[in-house]
């Protein structure tokens, strides 16, 4: 019961702090300070081909 206990607590810390981050990361590029290129597709899935 224990152990269940520490996995959720932190995987509740884990999720509020991406929140925390997303939120963050969506002030600075409203306000100019980072610019973020996001691609259409995702390279993981799609690879760049070599040729």
């Amino acid at each position: 019961m224990g152990l269940f206990v520490v996995i959720a607590c932190a995987f509740l810390v884990a999720a509020v702090l991406e929140v925390l981050a997303f939120r963050r990361r969506n002030e600075l590029e409203a306000e100019g300070l980072v610019t973020v290129v996001r691609p259409e597709t995702s390279t993981y899935l799609n690879p760049p081909r070599p040729y």
